[in-house]
C-alpha cells in the first residue's frame, strides 16, 4: 500500500465476539484506532511513534464473518499531528460490508526505546 494508507486484518473467534455472536464493539474500535495510527505512523519521521489523542467511531452494521479488515488513510498530516481515517468492513456472503468508519487525531510522540 502507499505511505499514508495501511490494511490490516481481525480473525474472528471467541476472545473478540460479544453475546450475540458478533464482533465486539471493543474489537472493532481497537481495530480501527490502529489501522488510523499505524496510517499516520508511514509518515512520521525516524525516532518518531503513534499516540492517539482523539478518537470517533461510528457502528454501520452488526459485524459478523470469518475476518474484519480494516483500511486507514491519512486524510492530513502535519510535522507532530496527524488526522486520519479508518473504515472497517466485515467478510460477508458476496462481498464486504461496511461496519463501521472512524477519525482519529494521532500525534507523533518520540519514539519509546525498549532497552531490557
Amino acid at each position: 500500500m502507499d505511505e499514508g494508507t495501511v490494511e490490516i486484518f481481525l480473525p474472528n473467534s471467541d476472545a473478540v465476539t460479544q453475546q450475540h455472536g458478533f464482533f465486539h464493539g471493543g474489537a472493532i474500535a481497537t481495530l480501527a484506532d490502529d489501522a488510523a495510527a499505524f496510517a499516520a505512523y508511514t509518515m512520521m519521521e525516524d525516532g518518531r511513534q503513534p499516540l492517539t489523542i482523539e478518537f470517533k467511531i461510528n457502528f454501520l452494521a452488526p459485524a459478523e464473518g470469518p475476518q474484519l479488515r480494516a483500511i486507514g488513510t491519512v486524510l492530513r498530516a502535519g510535522r507532530s499531528v496527524a488526522h486520519s481515517r479508518a473504515d472497517v468492513f466485515a467478510q460477508a456472503t458476496g462481498g464486504e460490508v461496511l461496519v463501521a468508519t472512524a477519525l482519529a487525531t494521532i500525534k507523533a510522540t518520540q519514539a519509546v526505546i525498549n532497552e531490557q
